[in-house]
């Protein structure tokens, strides 16, 4: 009898490893600490995830994105301002509910 056939999702979670969404219980709460930190090279703007915690570096497209989605006026410079997200790519499929905030 003949091995059982893997499939491509078992195949590359074996080989890759796989990763679980974070769980978005919500209720986090921004980090001031964290969002007044220094930026990394492409990074503009941070934005966090109320729902899952996450706290990520956004370059200037995903900015504009995010800006869209909040429905804000996209500022003369991003120093000083933070995406607030009640989801985001990481625990949902899209960001949901972003503002546009002041640190």
């Amino acid at each position: 009898m003949a091995p059982a056939k893997e499939t491509e999702g078992a195949l590359t979670a074996r080989v890759l490893g796989s990763m679980k969404m974070p769980e978005a219980t919500g209720g986090f709460k921004a980090d001031k600490e964290l969002l007044l930190q220094p930026l990394h090279e492409d990074g503009v703007v941070r934005a966090f995830c109320s729902g899952c915690g996450n706290c990520l570096e956004i370059h200037e497209k995903g900015a504009m994105v995010l800006a869209k989605l909040a429905k804000a006026e996209v500022p003369v410079s991003w120093e000083g301002c933070y995406f607030e997200a009640e989801r985001c790519q990481l625990c949902a499929d899209q960001y949901q509910g972003v503002a546009l905030k002041k640190i």
